[in-house]
């Protein structure tokens, strides 16, 4: 009996393994017959950037005139943000409708989308890219993975021109995040990048409204005519902070913010970086305003009044000129509060002032940006904190750009 057991044993096992491999076999059969839906695995895309996910459809064969899905990404190093520009966009034929709605409590399936024809006869859906969404990609180390799947809850399902459902299957996708500041390399807080303005002598932007972080409507800034120097012009558009207009606040790990606890002049001032050390973290906090200095200016000089506070263990380091976006060293030893400038036109960034301070007052400072005559340029009021010991941020009111003809 026990030399029955050894040879029956072994049988049974290997006729369990048959089924099996027959079931996924059968299993990858109906996906490839079936219609599909479908996308890229291993996107490139760098930290503190955005990335494009497309989704395709293919019928195999099957004349399908619905489609409903919800889409799973990675909340650890993506992030769905709505008042980023063409964060979702479609390519269908007129015949059919569809869209696709967020929900970031949902945490099995963020994006849920549905396209169909709603008139009869029901034409069928075309294969190819159809949906393309746009993902923020956050400080990820360097060869991170950060997964895009299709919901199992509910899952995708279709149906054919004949009002019936169709089985059908998924591919998911990934994104291959590189270059992350906690891989080893620092990065100033370029998360957004528009397209560069056409230059004018009267720069607009269209920006997010601050108030609303969320709200897929904009404001649109426009510099006016007046400034405190006779014969100059203030470039900059709300610098006092006091209405929803022209700045434009990164989602972070810790996002700069506009407050009425303390202004230099009138009601509300921005405020970056971190004030409660119960809440330190590794992060970047930064508001930015796009401007076009003139090319017939004689001079661009950008005035602003800042409030440093900051509880941090100050050790030796100068930080050299931050050039383009990457700084090959390690990551800063300590907080930092200091201004920066993008040069949309030529290219690359640059460092213009920087302090560790807990001066806890306001102090007005000047900066010379006649080099950027005839650019158009991002303007950065940031503060980093490290994670680890004290907390810091900077106030910013009443910021002024002046440009001489």
């Amino acid at each position: 009996m026990q030399n029955n057991r050894k040879i029956l044993y072994p049988l049974i096992i290997a006729s369990l393994l048959v089924v099996a491999l027959g079931l996924v076999f059968s299993a990858q059969a109906a996906t490839q017959t079936g219609p599909v839906l479908s996308i890229p695995d291993a996107i490139a895309a760098d930290a503190n950037s955005t990335v494009t996910i497309p989704v395709s459809f293919a019928g195999n064969g099957n004349n399908i005139s619905s489609l409903i899905f919800s889409i799973d990404y990675d909340q650890t190093w993506l992030n769905f943000d709505p008042t980023l520009a063409l964060s979702i966009t479609y390519d269908m034929p007129a015949a059919f409708s569809g869209a696709c709605s967020f929900d970031g409590s949902d945490t099995d399936g963020e994006i849920f989308c549905f396209v169909f024809d709603p008139i009869a006869p029901l034409a069928p859906f075309p294969d190819g890219e159809f949906v393309t969404i746009r993902l923020r990609t956050l400080d990820a180390p360097d060869n991170t993975i950060a997964e895009v799947n299709f919901s199992d809850n509910p899952e995708a399902s279709f149906g054919d021109t004949a009002g019936q459902g169709v089985a059908g299957g998924t591919l998911d996708g990934s994104v291959k995040i590189s270059g992350g500041l906690k891989s080893g390399k620092v990065y100033i807080p370029i998360l957004i990048k528009y397209p560069t303005p056409t230059p004018t002598n009267t720069p607009t932007a269209t920006l997010p409204p601050l108030s609303s972080p969320t709200s897929t409507a904009t404001a649109t800034a426009t510099a006016t005519a007046t400034s405190e120097v006779p014969g100059s012009t203030d470039l900059r558009v709300n610098g006092g902070f006091e209405n929803d207009s022209a700045w434009f606040l990164p989602g972070t790990e810790y996002t700069a913010r506009i407050t009425t606890a303390l202004a230099h002049s009138g009601n509300r001032s921005l405020l970056t970086g971190i004030l409660n050390p119960g809440e330190n973290t590794w992060s970047y906090s930064s508001g930015y305003q796009i401007v076009t200095i003139p090319g017939d200016a004689d001079s661009a000089v950008l005035k602003f009044w800042n409030y440093p506070i900051s509880g941090e263990i100050l050790t030796q380091w100068t930080p050299p000129v931050f050039w383009y976006y990457v700084l090959d060293v390690a990551p800063t030893a300590f907080d930092m509060q200091y201004v920066a400038v993008s040069d949309l036109t030529a290219g690359g960034t640059a460092l213009l002032y920087w302090q560790v301070s807990n001066r806890a007052s306001w102090d007005i400072k000047t900066i010379d940006l006649t080099a950027y005559v005839g650019h158009t340029i991002q303007i950065w009021f940031t503060s980093y904190n490290d994670g680890s010991d004290g907390v810091t941020a900077m106030y910013v009111d009443d910021v002024s750009l002046e440009s001489c003809r």
